[in-house]
């Protein structure tokens, strides 16, 4: 029904009444830039360690003797062996170390992946100039490659007019 002022006389609706837009979930767009950390479940760093013994051998051998037992632990040990968890430290250790190890293969595979097609030179061997990304040649090879291109086409013009005017050679 519309009144005489051309409106509409119906009330206007809410907008609470509307139904909110759903959010969409793009983070698919958007990659991780690092993948998640991997979880050791043998990882027991900055965790407190739980000990136990039998209190019969406490007062029996007293507390530096190898009667302590370390949750997670193959055997009894010291006390000072039990709180220090060596086994843990080596195993951490050589995780470590396997993973700089491959970080560093991988960075020497990135690298050599650069090396120039001309001169044979990796990135980080190039002092000036722009370096190669492994398909094109590097700044210094370039230039090199213009300046003898530059110059087999002065000497095809030179050619060129020896033959024209033999004379004038």
């Amino acid at each position: 029904m519309i009144s005489e002022t051309g409106h509409s006389k119906r009330p206007l609706r809410s907008s609470r009444n509307r139904p909110t837009p759903r959010r969409r979930n793009c983070s698919w767009l958007w990659p991780p830039s690092a993948p998640p950390p991997r979880h050791d479940p043998l990882d027991f760093t900055g965790r407190i360690p739980i000990l136990a013994c039998h209190l019969d051998d406490l007062k029996e051998n007293g507390p530096h003797a190898a009667i302590w037992w370390r949750f997670g632990s193959q055997q009894w040990q010291t006390l000072t062996d039990a709180l220090a968890h060596a086994e843990h430290t080596a195993r951490v250790q050589a995780r470590l170390d396997a993973e700089h190890q491959a970080e560093r293969e991988t960075r020497h595979q990135r690298l050599e992946a650069t090396r120039c097609p001309g001169c044979n030179r990796r990135c980080d061997e190039i002092d000036t100039g722009r370096p190669s990304d492994g398909t094109s040649l590097c700044g210094d090879c370039q230039t090199k490659a213009w300046k003898a291109e530059r110059e087999r086409k002065q000497q095809a013009v030179r050619d060129a007019h020896a033959a024209r005017w033999p004379c004038l050679a």
